[in-house]
């Protein structure tokens, strides 16, 4: 059918737009996205968890038996221990002790900073 040479060419084209906006669309910030990021990925958990618990619930009111309801099951289980783990350990608000005195941190080359900065509005002119 037509419809399917239409998609393809319309998921060629999005992909071809949509690689370049992420990757070129915005300026190198020098954060990781801090709250916001941490944030999103914990709001991206509870939809997966949501999204599981009512696909398990959806197997077992419309299955012909109990088969695919288990095993589904598990899945919100994982996703609850997947969550918990992203919460507790991963340190992302502070920088670990261990890792600023790591050798490797230690002997890396530092950048040599030149001049002063003074912000322009501070300047009297």
């Amino acid at each position: 059918p037509p419809v399917t040479v239409i998609s393809c060419i319309t998921f060629a084209f999005m992909r071809l737009i949509y690689g370049y906006l992420v990757v070129f669309a915005e300026t190198k910030k020098p954060d990781l996205g801090g709250v916001f990021w941490v944030t999103m990925l914990y709001h991206t958990f509870v939809g997966l968890l949501v999204y599981t618990v009512v696909m398990t619930g959806i197997y077992y009111r419309r299955g012909n038996n109990y088969g695919p309801m288990i095993i589904s099951l598990p899945s919100i289980f994982y996703v609850l221990w997947s969550m918990r783990r992203f919460e507790s350990l991963f340190s992302w608000e502070t920088l670990p002790f261990q890792e600023l005195t790591d050798e490797a941190t230690l002997k890396a080359r530092k950048r040599e900073v030149k001049g002063e900065y003074m912000q322009p509005e501070m300047i009297k002119g």
